[in-house]
């Protein structure tokens, strides 16, 4: 495990979101326990070298609905952020899911009621 803990920090793999798994071999006699050691700090950086990265970014989904005489000043809105938007949903309104970067949520959240003047609403997962 100190092996594999050494060379995950070797490589500046940030540990918040990293994962091992592996299993102990009896190294006998002849490979020692440095050798051993030397073994699992290899299959380590083997693995570590082969798995590349994934980047994630947290987002929080807000629930946006508006009048279809506001589309475009909500999608001006929507276009000053990084937003993955969801299929949206037409009725006598626009209904848009959207993933919003956690940090931008307020922002989004003041730039959304400036553009519609406050005749959307806006609903975030903690929205009752």
């Amino acid at each position: 495990v100190i092996a594999t803990y050494k060379q995950i920090v070797g490589n500046g793999i940030r540990l918040e979101f990293s994962g091992r798994a592996g299993r102990n071999w009896y190294g006998g006699t002849k490979l020692g326990v440095g050798g051993l050691i030397r073994a699992y700090g290899d299959a380590a950086s083997g693995a570590l070298d082969a798995a590349g990265e994934v980047k994630r970014t947290r987002r929080t989904l807000v629930r946006v609905s508006f009048d279809y005489g506001d589309t475009s000043p909500a999608l001006h809105a929507i276009g000053q952020f990084d937003i993955e938007q969801q299929a949206p949903i037409y009725d006598e309104r626009t209904h848009l899911t959207l993933a919003i970067r956690n940090a931008h949520v307020d922002d989004f959240r003041a730039a959304f009621v400036d553009a519609l003047g406050g005749r959307g609403e806006l609903r975030t997962a903690g929205d009752s």
